[in-house]
């Protein structure tokens, strides 16, 4: 139940000598010295009331700002400590009705094919989670250290709003918030090769109370001619992995073919998992999989269908081929080198409008056709879309991480990876930080 408006200042004579005990501790000189300091404290603790702090607090522009302000005194920390289920709600009430960009976060791994998985990861801060972060540059190194491996060896597996999901072997996997350095082991899983891999939130969670779950498809063989997969599937509410064997609509052979790693992990939305699936020469559709359907429903999986105007053979081949989530629509991408007398890269961009999961039929938008005539590049790929800007996405050039703002067509290297002296490859994942930064659930007890 929602909590009340603050209650007033006690003025009960019992409580007289708890009050004057605390303002005589704000009063006194802070660690510092500084008796400024403790004046001001005490002026703001006797001027702001509760009620006017509340208000104060809820109508700040983020999270940041409002843990920033339990240290301006004693009084206020004490507020916000004992207040913060208020003060979440109501901010959260505040904001998530206003027409903004969230502050979202592109995570950006160079691998050397030498030494793999051995270099940190480094962030690409928006403006808006520059400030959350409190961090003055847009492109840092040193990511995720507060992981128990250290970040260069762990493998990223998927995200879901500002969760990310990671694996330090192929039988341990951490939840992690890289905002607000809280992470969780989960339990370990049984030592089987996983062909695919995702982390979903429940669409009908809050950030307060999150509930996701975990899903690693495994590789197994044996199963393939007889249309079924192996999956486990933790659940954040029970604690637990469920093992089960699932029948599939199409070929599962198609879930193992895909010579791009990243297109493994799954992306997420609105309760739904998407792969990239196909062969090697040209990818066949995007698989769907709803993880929070009874497991005795025959529709979790689906194959939606590319759109009209998606080019096949060597164009669609799956290193071309991208898929994200940009406010919370799915987005397909699909970027190759032009020929005859188109020069540079052709690239085009849908976006899923509509989707019939129990008939696998699917309406999709083309939002983007454009060609990038002044880029100069022996490879480009989508390195990954802005999660909240669709007319901005990100893109690997050569080795080097760029920003395509789509209508203005300008392109602008953020990071140049091409100065390393070692073959390697980029992998990118992106974040989007909700109003309120999402609480990973402790594991309940069994």
């Amino acid at each position: 139940m929602v909590e009340p408006t603050s209650k007033k200042r006690k003025t009960k004579i019992d409580d007289h000598q708890h009050d004057h005990d605390l303002e005589k501790a704000v009063a006194e000189p802070e660690s510092n010295g500084s008796a400024a300091t403790a004046v001001g404290a005490k002026f703001m603790s006797n001027i702001v009331t509760d009620d006017l702090l509340l208000e104060i607090l809820i109508r700040l522009p983020d999270c940041r700002s409002i843990l920033q302000c339990s240290s301006v005194c004693k009084s206020w920390f004490s507020v916000i400590s004992y207040r913060q289920y208020f003060i979440r709600t109501k901010f959260i009430d505040h904001y998530q009705h206003k027409p903004q960009f969230l502050p979202c976060t592109l995570m950006v791994k160079y691998n050397y094919i030498s030494t793999i998985d051995k270099k940190p990861f480094y962030k690409l801060f928006s403006e808006q989670s520059k400030i959350l972060h409190g961090k003055s540059s847009s492109f840092t190194s040193g990511y995720l250290s507060i992981l128990p491996s250290p970040s260069p060896s762990v493998i990223t597996r998927g995200s879901s709003k500002d969760l990310l999901l990671f694996s330090s072997s192929i039988t341990e996997y951490y939840v992690c918030n890289p905002l607000t350095n809280q992470w969780l082991p989960l339990p370990k899983t049984p030592p089987n090769s996983t062909i695919r891999c995702g982390i979903v939130c429940d669409p009908k969670s809050t950030s307060v109370n999150t509930m996701y779950r975990v899903v690693l498809i495994y590789a197994d063989i044996s199963l393939a001619n007889q249309f079924k997969v192996s999956m486990n599937i933790f659940c954040s509410k029970t604690g637990q992995w469920n093992t089960s064997t699932l029948l599939l609509p199409l070929n599962p052979l198609i879930l193992w073919r895909s010579s791009v790693g990243w297109h493994r992990r799954a992306v997420a939305s609105n309760g739904i998992l998407y792969w990239l699936c196909g062969n090697n020469r040209e990818s066949e559709g995007i698989v769907a999989f709803d993880p929070f359907k009874s497991t005795d429903c025959s529709k979790r999986f689906c194959l939606i269908p590319f759109p009209i105007g998606f080019r096949r053979g060597w164009r669609g081949q799956d290193s071309n081929l991208c898929i994200g989530v940009v406010q919370g629509r799915l987005r397909l991408s699909q970027i190759y080198r032009g020929i005859k007398r188109v020069l540079g890269f052709v690239l085009r961009i849908w976006e899923l409008v509509n989707c019939d999961y129990d008939n696998d039929d699917a309406s999709w938008l083309l939002v983007h056709d454009v060609t990038l005539t002044e880029v100069k590049a022996n490879k480009m790929f989508v390195a990954a879309f802005h999660p909240v800007n669709g007319d901005v996405i990100f893109l690997f050039h050569d080795l080097d991480v760029c920003q395509y703002h789509i209508r203005e067509d300008t392109v602008e290297i953020v990071e140049e990876f091409s100065k390393l002296n070692d073959c390697g490859y980029l992998d990118a994942i992106s974040l989007v930080h909700p109003l309120w930064p999402t609480t990973i659930p402790s594991l309940p007890s069994i």
